[in-house]
């Protein structure tokens, strides 16, 4: 019983290692073997968007899988990243609305393949519309991640909007009427 605590004692650096391989190993095989059961159930579904939300989630959940991964290794080793210890919040939020960005993409396109019926030019920009403003709340959450303060900037954007919506009450108007003519296609061309 000795020899072998000796053993282990003398050796407690290799085996920390090959226990730290052995667990990214098959983190990553979990991951692998996971996400192909979840895309051969999808693929039996009627519904064609759980195959769309799979295959958006598969690239930023192996990069989430890989930081973690990391994280694990720099708190054993002692390693000082100071990138990595101050930006996982950022780094987590820049994953999440990744995966959010090829959803919409992938949705977008799965609407105009399969429906014929809804024009491609008006769930383009509806898609669009919604990127940016997935884009405006990505910005806006990593400047308050980055320390800065958004209170006033947010304050100044709605009395600024105000001001604006105001003064060009018009032109919206006349922008509006042109997104619902481009929406409802009145008329025949």
């Amino acid at each position: 019983m000795n020899f072998l605590t000796e053993i282990i004692n003398q050796y407690s650096f290799y085996i920390e290692i090959l226990l730290l391989l052995i667990l990214g190993f098959s983190l990553f095989f979990g991951y692998k073997v996971v996400l192909n059961k979840l895309t051969f159930a999808a693929r039996k579904t009627k519904n064609q968007f759980d195959d769309v939300f799979i295959l958006a989630l598969k690239k930023p959940l192996f990069f989430a899988l890989t930081f973690a991964y990391l994280l694990i290794l720099s708190a054993k080793f002692s390693l000082s990243l100071p990138i990595l210890a101050n930006s996982i919040f950022s780094i987590y939020i820049s994953l999440f609305f990744w995966f959010l960005l090829r959803l919409s993409f992938g949705i977008e396109a799965k609407i105009i393949q399969t429906n014929q019926s809804i024009q491609a030019d008006n769930v383009t920009f509806l898609s669009r519309i919604l990127r940016a403003i997935l884009w405006l709340i990505f910005i806006v959450i990593m400047v308050q991640a980055m320390g800065y303060s958004i209170s006033a900037i947010l304050a100044f954007g709605g009395v600024g909007g105000l001001v604006v919506g105001m003064a060009a009450k018009d032109v919206l108007s006349n922008m509006l009427s042109g997104f619902i003519l481009q929406i409802d296609k009145p008329f025949n061309t």
